[in-house]
């Protein structure tokens, strides 16, 4: 029962360092506010990515960064609700799952439709385009978020952002007894590893949809 649970944030009996129990909440209404803006942030850019009119354009260069605001606020929430359910390790499974069914049937419907979209756009008359293909090994790669690793094209280069969240998901839920420790040397030990890590790995590698956005 507690398992299908996961990421509910109803649950106000787990105790912090202080001894005080966390106040019960379903929503925080700020983080809702800056997911609001961020998308915004995101539609604009892509709203005037292409126009002609320079002024317009240059409005829009830094709505990339609602991209950054959306994984900083994944990087807060996901640790706070599995708090609040009192997650364990044994869990791991469980939580991966219901973070693969909150994910997976948009982006599974979006590849059924591209897919034969483009298909059917190179056949369209007076298409000027490069001819469309598409490899079996390239879609099996999207089902596991896998392209970046094995150098693979996306369907569509927005999915490198679904790639990173899926990866964090399966850090977090690793990781999270040891974020959670209420030993400090092990929190700091972590961070600091993090951190580390976070630097050595190249951002072009793994998020070139970001690189390209803000060219």
């Amino acid at each position: 029962m507690k398992a299908q649970k996961l990421l509910t944030c109803s649950k106000p009996k787990l105790l912090v360092d202080s001894g005080r129990p966390l106040p019960p909440s379903n929503r925080i209404h700020s983080v809702d506010l800056l997911r609001g803006v961020a998308s915004l942030a995101v539609c604009y850019l892509h709203l005037t990515f292409s126009l002609p009119n320079r002024i317009l354009k240059s409005s829009g260069t830094y709505g990339y960064l609602g991209v950054q605001v959306f994984f900083v606020i994944s990087g807060f929430i996901i640790p706070y609700a599995l708090a609040r359910a009192n997650y364990r390790l044994r869990d791991y499974c469980t939580f991966v799952f219901k973070r693969m069914l909150r994910l997976d049937p948009p982006y599974l419907v979006v590849i059924a439709l591209i897919i034969p979209l483009g298909y059917l756009s190179a056949m369209t008359p007076g298409f000027n385009g490069p001819p469309y293909h598409v490899s079996l090994s390239q879609v099996m790669l999207h089902f596991a978020y896998l392209n970046a690793f094995f150098k693979g094209n996306w369907l569509n280069p927005v999915f490198w952002t679904l790639a990173i969240e899926f990866q964090y998901y399966l850090m977090v839920g690793l990781l999270f007894p040891l974020i959670s420790s209420r030993k400090r040397i092990v929190r700091y030990l972590l961070f600091a590893f993090l951190s580390i890590l976070a630097f050595m790995l190249s951002s072009k590698d793994y998020s070139p949809g970001l690189c390209s956005c803000r060219k």
